[in-house]
């Protein structure tokens, strides 16, 4: 079945690339642009991660923990 398309990777090598800090991540609207720009296949090719999220996920929030004492 993968033999269908012009791109093939597996997510073991994907998994390798992101391991490696090789891979190319961009986000649902950037990936939207360089289709329109190079063409769907040519984005295909040279993006490994598509994310929905509006910032890279090196630059992810740190987690907000806020403690609760009941009332004296």
């Amino acid at each position: 079945m993968m033999n269908d398309y012009k791109v093939n990777r597996t997510i073991e090598q994907i998994n390798r690339k992101i391991a490696a800090g090789e891979a190319v991540v961009v986000t649902a609207e950037e990936i939207i642009d360089i289709a329109q720009r190079e063409g769907v296949v040519e984005a295909a090719k040279k993006v490994d991660v598509v994310t929905p999220a509006p910032f890279p996920p090196c630059v992810l929030p740190a987690p907000l923990s806020i403690s609760v004492s009941p009332n004296p």
